[in-house]
């Protein structure tokens, strides 16, 4: 007989059941108003209803809403049915990345490679990127909570533990004595977290686990609850390689430096982990760094992204390099592998003698993984600066930079009839975009305002426009990017851009402007924590942001700048993080008539708001003076 949560339909509870925890239980279900097989979870009715499930279980639907990417099971809805809570989630059929593990072992097929692994644990790491980017612990990271898709590919699932950092501390919402977590994979400090803070760095300790696990193919500890209580607190992290000989050393310090005992002692972040991943993926005899501090030294070189560096000559997209940029020789065109394997030699003459040979060989494995990859853009030394040092004081970073359309630039910088600019960007599985390299000008939407033959047919409606646009509060340029526009606003200047062009035939029918989507967004921020990369508080000249003098230097602009003033982003796309936040295409959730806000502005400092992952929603009619937006170049939607 079939059981209804809201309008989704369980057809069997027995047959469509897929697995329960201790507060919940999954079924199949079918949403008819879209014609989707969904998962639903729902409070399990025999546990106690008491206001600390329904507030678990509220919280996760809350907190799952405001994470998405492409390594945690989206959710699609949450209510309750006659006080029964339930979640609406993304179906996985691959099941559970446990029950694989125990497939393979009850088959014989043994642990996975290290190429499996690797495979499997990057969109793990990038999920939990995104989620301690926005303020959230997992709490009960275990393969029984990470899903599989079709292909196989992983997401991490039930956040019902998720515990906000910013919360006060005191509200754990366990009860006294309530330990939450699964034993075979609990950190120390959730063994004892009366005296011990619970941190994103214990779901790094559970990833530990679980990377043990996958290489040898069982947990690393094992027994009653009492046994895997001392073993967690006490017993050193085993190595896989004991079970294992044929793994490099490298395996061994990373399993180990994740299930430290002490939490400073891990790595900092699952990014920093994922940053090894990658280099090990190109050259798995690299060596672990030091542990990580959760504040970085602005002297410590930024980490080498093998995806999106090189190692060539390019210059800034607007204006002159600052100070503390250094440019390469340029090189004449020769094949991509080789230009970058010959700029090692350019890249390492620049190094300061005091580099180590550990950087060195990161450095080497960036060029491998890159050359491999047949990347070649331009590329830029960065020296960090030091007190009041200029060029030439810190050591040397590489970071990737656009080059400025005719003056020896490569093709793929294109400008527009406005004199916008925009850079290749791609998301995997969708067409690449033109993504504009500088948010929209006060000039661009002063085009747009003034053309009063343009009759826009698909709003008619459109309120008017509120004049502020052109004459804020503050003083403003043409080359300042425009404010007090709204969603609406910003739609109906694409949809003039894109007629106006074809009209003059400088754009095909096939290509339209549109407002960037958040995948494409993301993309062009890059996989960093910030755009400017992984450094707190942000180095200097690395856009326009808040009370700038408590880190050091001060950008020289109360509010908006001109775009383009700031050093660019490792793909050459300028401030992502400050000046003003930008509009994106899709609703803030599907219950939602929000539009997507993403990037801080000049009126930002906090930490957890200049993040790449953050996200807020507004009203698309709403205009403020903190917002403006920039556009995509793109195929029509088919």
């Amino acid at each position: 007989m079939p059981i209804f949560f809201g309008r989704y339909v369980v057809a069997d509870e027995v047959a469509d059941k897929l697995g329960q925890g201790a507060y919940g239980v999954v079924y199949r279900a079918l949403d008819p108003k879209l014609n989707r097989t969904v998962a639903i979870k729902v409070l399990r009715a025999d546990s106690p209803a008491n206001a600390a499930d329904s507030t678990r279980f509220s919280r996760e639907a809350h907190a799952l809403a405001s994470l998405q990417h492409p390594g945690v099971v989206p959710v699609y809805d949450f209510g309750d049915e006659h006080g029964v809570f339930y979640l609406v989630l993304a179906y996985y059929p691959g099941g559970s990345l446990q029950t694989v593990l125990r497939e393979r072992a009850a088959s014989g097929l043994g642990p996975f490679s290290t190429l499996e692994t690797m495979s499997l644990l990057m969109p793990i790491c990038g999920g939990l990127t995104a989620a301690h980017a926005l303020g959230m612990i997992h709490r009960d990271l275990k393969p029984g909570n990470i899903l599989l898709d079709r292909e196989g590919r992983p997401a991490i699932s039930d956040f019902g533990l998720v515990r906000l950092l910013n919360e006060d501390a005191t509200a754990q919402l366990t009860g006294t004595g309530d330990i939450m977590g699964s034993p075979a994979y609990m950190s120390p400090e959730q063994w004892q977290p009366e005296t011990r803070a619970i941190t994103e760095r214990s779901d790094l300790y559970a990833l530990g686990c679980i990377v043990y696990h996958l290489l040898v193919g069982r947990p690393p500890f094992s027994g009653t609850s009492p046994v895997l209580q001392a073993r967690h607190l006490e017993a050193p992290p085993p190595r896989p390689s004991e079970l294992r000989r044929d793994l490099p050393r490298p395996w061994d310090d990373a399993v180990c430096r994740l299930m430290a005992k002490d939490p400073a002692d891990r790595f900092a972040t699952a990014e920093a982990f994922l940053s090894w991943l990658k280099l090990a993926l190109a050259d798995e005899s690299v060596e672990l760094p030091p542990p990580a501090q959760p504040a970085r030294p602005a002297a410590e070189p930024e980490r080498i992204d093998p995806a999106q560096s090189s190692l060539g000559s390019a210059q800034t997209v607007r204006g002159s390099p600052p100070a503390a940029v250094v440019r390469t020789p340029a090189r004449a065109p020769v094949d991509g592998a080789q230009t970058l394997l010959a700029s090692v030699t350019t890249v390492r003459s620049s190094v300061p003698a005091r580099a180590s040979g550990s950087q060195m060989r990161l450095l080497r494995a960036a060029v491998v993984a890159a050359a491999t990859a047949a990347v070649a853009v331009g590329g830029w030394l960065l020296w960090p600066r030091q007190g009041g040092g200029g060029a030439g004081s810190g050591t040397a970073a590489i970071i990737t930079s656009a080059p400025q359309p005719g003056v020896g630039a490569p093709a793929h910088v294109t400008t527009n009839s406005l004199g916008q600019k925009f850079l290749p960007v791609s998301v995997a599985g969708q067409d690449a975009v033109d993504f504009a390299v500088w948010e929209t000008r006060l000039q661009d939407f002063r085009a747009y305002a003034e053309d009063h033959a343009w009759v826009d047919a698909a709003a008619p409606n459109l309120p008017t426009l509120v004049p502020f646009w052109s004459g804020p509060s503050f003083e403003v340029t043409e080359e300042h990017p425009v404010v007090f526009v709204s969603w609406n606003d910003a739609m109906a200047f694409c949809r003039w851009l894109t007629a106006r062009e074809r009209k003059d035939r400088l754009l095909p029918e096939t290509h339209e402007y549109r407002l960037p989507r958040e995948a494409e967004w993301a993309a062009a921020a890059g996989p960093d924590p910030f755009p400017w990369g992984s450094a707190w508080p942000p180095p200097d000249a690395s856009g326009n942001f808040r009370t700038q003098g408590d880190w050091g230097w001060d950008d020289g602009f109360r509010f908006t700048a001109p775009v383009g003033t700031y050093i660019p982003n490792a793909l050459g796309i300028h401030d992502l993080a400050g000046n003003v936040r930008e509009w994106c295409l899709e609703l803030f959730s599907p219950d939602s008539e929000k539009r997507v806000i993403r990037g801080g502005c000049y009126n930002i400092s906090d930490r957890a708001q200049l993040r790449t992952a953050y996200r807020h929603g507004e009203a698309a009619d709403s205009r403020t003076a903190f917002t403006g937006f920039r556009i995509v170049r793109a195929p029509v939607a088919k």
